[in-house]
């Protein structure tokens, strides 16, 4: 049984690193950089990888072991989201969530960002789905009055008043609707992070933020 479980789980890792592979080559050859290049840009934003690394994870010499200090610079250098590296193809390309177990990348990857259960023994974390989803509210709805605010300056002194009037109104229900989601984040936050008591979280409102 145990050579069993750890032939699966060899396979997974080597599947994993295949992928990141395509997606680290795929997103570098976008750059139009080679792999030296590609290695002295993580090393000026602080973590370098050495060529030789860069080109042992394009081919997956290192079976699926990379760490996420790794991804992550990669990702910062490349421009794009660690996602777009682990998850290259975001279609219905079969990929193996964990051992044994495959999903459609698309849905793999959407798992990634917290939008999507994964089905398995263990049950799902109602609070920590809701806290995440919520995160992500949150996080547009700042973007959205950064930018209500910016255009509002551009219409000052402009002789505008309806657009001026209506973006002020959008303002502010955006400002309002940042301020409630901040105190749901705040309240998901104590959920999530009090352990067990976070699977008590009522249905209705992860329906809610599933939605």
């Amino acid at each position: 049984m145990a050579n069993k479980t750890e032939g699966k789980a060899e396979t997974w890792g080597d599947q994993i690193g295949a992928r990141l592979g395509v997606g680290v080559k795929r997103a570098r050859i976008a750059q139009g950089l080679t792999a030296e290049q590609l290695s002295k840009r993580t090393d000026e934003l602080g973590y370098r990888i050495p060529r030789v690394t860069i080109s042992k994870i394009e081919n997956n010499i290192r079976g699926g072991r990379t760490d996420i200090a790794e991804i992550s610079i990669l990702a910062v250098a490349l421009g794009v989201s660690p996602l777009v590296l682990v998850y290259p193809d975001l279609d219905d390309t079969p990929v193996q969530l964990y051992p044994g177990v495959e999903w459609p990348g698309i849905s793999a990857a959407l798992w990634a960002t917290g939008s999507h259960f994964a089905s398995g023994p263990v049950p799902p974390n109602y609070a920590a789905h809701a806290y995440v989803t919520t995160a992500f509210e949150v996080d547009r709805l700042r973007t959205d009055l950064d930018l209500t605010t910016s255009l509002l300056g551009k219409l000052s002194g402009k002789s505008e008043p309806d657009r001026v009037r209506d973006t002020m109104r959008r303002q502010e229900q955006i400002h309002d609707l940042l301020k409630e989601r901040e105190r749901d984040l705040a309240e998901l936050r104590e959920s999530w992070v009090s352990g067990p008591k976070g699977y008590a979280l009522e249905s209705s409102l992860v329906e809610a933020t599933d939605g």
